[in-house]
């Protein structure tokens, strides 16, 4: 796994050649894993958000008594973004026009130092939550023209460390607790409950870095920066098919503007061919499809006891194109990662979807002791499918009518945005004990195992995860 870095022992040259080391082996079993690297590769891509996190703390408690330069390059190959609390130390510690090109590479303008910021893309950020409705469509920010102010090298836009090319894959562990129960019957497990895919928008003349996602309206343009905020994602891989190339931009682009354009609402089944709906990881094969690319053909399967419960909501799917098998398709390959310091709440993420998974996996659902808020959502619905007299005001409140409700089973629907809060919840609170347990950032490989099997807070997790829904099986 990841080998402790030793910053004030080694050489300023062996510490970066060993982080490039430890990534590079990454990205290469990202690039090739099989079914059954996938449960490894989870904990193997939590593990490394720890770890990165631990070696910025360490160099900010133990500052290496290296020339400025070599801190520099040492921090942009950990490569993680720095919270405010931290940039002061970091400051300290380079020369200002180091420090600003660190903090370019993370996305961030530093004042006074105009020449990195092509490199740092536009200081303007939006107020957009990850497949939540907003008031930023693309017709309302496309005018700005800082949207546009990032460092291009033909086809590709340098950004975060990371070249982008039309049809990238942003697979992403968004900043929205209780966003993965959209895959919490996913065989194999994945990582990544989101998916967007990069594009290039024209406006004005204007080329415009987009991230094309799902929300509950449809399809939407989000600035790429947005995309990659850390209020936006914790965690982002960017993953490729092995044969784009700049003469499939057209065709790409294309299809985003018309998804942008012409989708209705959002599609629970990841197979139809309808681009009237169209759930987060049907982008991407409309994409490909379009630009005449070989398709993703590996699917994730349904947990059979999960299913269980879920054929009760009306969900019977078997096999799902998850976010995760863009990861595992062999036409796909890793070309690089956006980690934004979110270690804790990705792990506190990582313990309560695990523990409800197991629970959805052990327990019945029981439809009737479901909360009150879903079984009015499923009511709602109703009046809106069936235009009856209520509709209309219903539509008033909730923003959807009888054609952008999403498609798929209304008692679904009805219940998997209240489940979804719930987990937030849980995982709020878990996330709260662990910023008060006094413990450092596990660093070496025995530490971070030890803490993703740790049996208290897998005791924690259970306890939290105490819904009257869920029954004990006979």
């Amino acid at each position: 796994m990841n080998p402790v870095v030793d910053n004030q022992k080694t050489e300023p040259r062996a510490c970066i050649e060993q982080i490039e080391s430890i990534h590079q082996r990454y990205r290469a079993l990202a690039s090739q894993c099989s079914d059954e690297d996938i449960p490894h590769l989870a904990a193997q891509r939590l593990g490394l958000i720890l770890w990165r996190q631990g070696l910025l703390q360490q160099y900010l408690q133990q500052l290496p008594a290296w020339p400025t330069n070599e801190r520099l390059n040492y921090l942009l190959k950990i490569g993680v973004y720095p919270p405010e609390g931290l940039r002061a130390g970091i400051a300290d510690s380079l020369e200002p026009m180091q420090f600003a090109q660190f903090m370019a590479r993370q996305g961030v303008r530093t004042q006074g130092t105009s020449g990195t910021d092509p490199l740092a893309g536009p200081a303007r950020v939006l107020p957009v939550q990850a497949n939540s409705r907003s008031r930023w469509p693309f017709s309302r920010w496309c005018d700005d023209p800082q949207f546009s102010e990032y460092l291009f090298e033909n086809n590709k836009v340098l950004y975060r460390g990371i070249e982008f090319m039309p049809g990238d894959v942003l697979l992403t562990n968004t900043n929205r607790d209780g966003n993965g129960i959209y895959i919490i019957n996913g065989i194999p497990a994945g990582h990544f409950p989101h998916s967007g895919f990069y594009a290039l928008l024209s406006h004005q003349g204007r080329q415009i870095p987009c991230v094309m996602e799902t929300y509950e309206f449809g399809v939407r343009a989000v600035p790429l920066n947005t995309f990659l905020h850390p209020r936006f994602s914790s965690y982002v891989e960017v993953h490729r098919h092995r044969d784009i190339s700049a003469e499939h931009d057209a065709a790409i682009n294309a299809c985003a503007r018309f998804l942008m354009e012409n989708t209705k609402g959002y599609n629970f089944d990841t197979e139809d061919p309808n681009r009237d709906y169209v759930s987060c990881t049907t982008i991407g094969q409309f994409m490909f499809q379009d630009a005449g690319l070989k398709p993703i053909t590996r699917r994730s399967r349904s947990d059979p006891e999960i299913a269980k419960n879920l054929a009760k909501v009306g969900y019977n799917s078997e096999r799902m194109l998850y976010p995760i098998d863009y990861a595992r398709d062999p036409i796909m390959r890793c070309v690089g990662w956006v980690d934004n310091h979110h270690g804790n709440r990705l792990l506190a993420r990582w313990f309560v979807e695990r523990e409800l998974s197991r629970q959805l996996a052990t327990r019945d659902l029981d439809t009737g002791a479901v909360p009150l808020h879903s079984k009015l959502n499923r009511w709602a619905i109703r009046q809106v499918r069936a235009q009856t007299m209520l509709a209309k005001p219903l539509e008033a409140i909730t923003g959807f009518d009888q054609y952008s409700l999403p498609k798929g089973p209304d008692a679904l629907l009805a219940i998997i945005t209240v489940l979804e809060k719930a987990l937030g919840k849980k995982i709020g609170a878990l996330d709260a004990y662990l910023r008060k347990r006094d413990q450092r950032t596990p660093m070496s490989p025995s530490e971070i195992f030890e803490l993703l099997h740790d049996r208290d807070l897998i005791t924690i997790a259970r306890q939290l995860m105490r819904f009257p829904w869920l029954r004990d099986r006979a």
